[in-house]
């Protein structure tokens, strides 16, 4: 059965569940150093908690739990400036978290920084480009791993030299094998320790810990698990989809999409920002074979959350495959709905389609990552796939789709804002029985355990 057999906008959302999961990766060597001694910093990774022009995060990890105080050397043609950093215990792991925030520095400039544990123990020195205030680009992908594709689409994505990258969920794929988080960011430090690295979590995320080893080890605005951040002229805002639902917060953080949507559709109409992209782990919808539909009591309400206040771009992942939508609608092409991109062909495995519905405008089987370029009233985007047709490993990018996503027209803008809805209004207006989209999405997720453990064991 199709999810868009499912696609009557405003339907209750009293639906049987069909639950396929995520598959699982398969173990593959880092190409990264080894875990080393204690107090020698690795696993670099910069991001942001605040103004993403004006300061970054760096945070790092120490083996053992009694490493000397981390500082960050940094500078601007030398290293005149620290940071001293802050440790906590990474979950389950005898590895220590490190996390310091470099501010007080021109933004208009390069930037190189150095870790530092005591005295003999000195990382190498990265350089980090500039915030562009104008036209800037960035790469997103998700279901990452550790394998040779993965590490294919990490080069390529500092072969195009974007400013930042965008991960929809599922990262490391340890599930519960915590020495697999350290091998997976001594593989991205790579790229992570000179160009700024923004996730959103995934369901494999939440089997360690419900999400433990992820709050632990990354550094991100707001809680670290849902966050919104301004960039020039996009508002990205980055959800759970419901993969932490067993800590309880899905509720909250439903309602906390509804007040940054409409807040973020407000500012559009006044003309603060042109774009609003939303990410997640989730696809909304998926031509992927055995896919689809997926929790449809979530799908159908976040959907609606996200058509009320005309997001623009949904970039996601989970389905293990590369497909683009024409902007849509509750499964069916729509000029004022949401273009969404699932970029699920970062690594870990490639799946199958069982056809193309009428709202995919684009597909493809293979490894990739997207490229956009954000300049002025528009969105370019490149997609570069880092293997062959058969799969086989690629000796440079071939892109296999472009498009472009104009901003809405100042009608389109003013008819996308609303005022925000508690939550009683919330439910009750998509008929939405809060019992049933809890159970639901618990449900959906413990069915991606039955696949992990399905696709170890194949």
């Amino acid at each position: 059965m199709k999810r868009r057999d499912l696609l009557k906008a405003g339907a209750p959302l009293l639906l049987a569940p069909w639950l396929p999961g995520c598959g699982s990766s398969t173990s593959g060597s880092s190409g990264g150093p080894a875990p080393g001694a204690n107090n020698i910093a690795r696993g670099l990774h910069v991001s942001w908690t605040g103004d993403p022009h004006e300061s970054r995060a760096i945070t790092w990890f120490t083996d053992g739990l009694a490493a000397p105080e981390g500082v960050v050397e940094f500078g601007q043609g030398r290293f005149d400036k620290t940071s001293r950093a802050t440790a906590s215990q990474a979950y389950d792991s005898e590895v220590l978290t490190h996390r310091a925030q470099l501010t007080g520095y021109d933004p208009e400039k390069p930037l190189q920084y150095r870790v530092r544990h005591g005295a003999d123990s000195l990382s190498a020195t990265y350089t980090l480009k500039p915030m562009p205030r104008g036209a800037f680009r960035f790469a997103h992908f998700g279901d990452h791993g550790r394998s040779e594709f993965s590490r294919l689409v990490r080069d390529g994505i500092l072969q195009r030299g974007v400013d930042f990258v965008m991960i929809a969920g599922d990262l490391s794929y340890a599930n519960g094998d915590q020495p697999v988080w350290d091998d997976w960011f001594n593989q991205v430090e790579h790229l992570s320790a000179s160009v700024p690295v923004m996730c959103a979590p995934g369901n494999h995320e939440e089997q360690d810990g419900v999400g433990a080893a992820y709050k632990t080890r990354f550094s991100h605005p707001g809680n670290g698990r849902y966050y919104s951040y301004d960039l020039n002229n996009v508002q990205f805002v980055i959800s759970t989809g419901g993969a932490f639902t067993s800590d309880g917060t899905l509720l909250a953080e439903l309602l906390w999409l509804e007040t940054t949507l409409a807040q973020a559709a407000a500012r559009r109409a006044r003309g603060e920002i042109d774009f609003i992209a939303f990410v997640q782990h989730f696809t909304i919808w998926t031509d992927e074979e055995g896919r689809s539909p997926n929790n449809p009591t979530l799908v159908l309400l976040e959907e609606n959350i996200l058509l009320r206040y005309g997001v623009d771009l949904l970039l996601v992942g989970h389905d293990h495959e590369y497909q683009r939508s024409h902007a849509m609608a509750f499964g069916q092409p729509r000029e004022t709905g949401y273009v969404q991109v699932c970029g699920g062909g970062g690594g870990v495995g490639i799946r199958t389609f069982s056809g193309q519905s009428a709202w995919s405008a684009a597909q493809h089987l293979r490894y990739s990552f997207i490229e956009y370029a954000v300049e002025g009233r528009s969105i370019k985007a490149q997609t570069w796939a880092v293997d062959t047709a058969d799969n086989q490993a690629a000796t440079g990018l071939t892109k296999i789709d472009e498009f472009e996503l104009a901003a809405r027209s100042g009608q389109a803008r003013n008819e996308a804002v609303h005022p925000i809805r508690d939550a009683g209004t919330l439910l009750a207006e998509n008929r939405a029985n809060w019992r049933y989209v809890e159970a639901h999405t618990r449900l959906r997720n413990a069915e991606h355990m039955k696949q992990t453990i399905w696709h170890l064991h194949a």
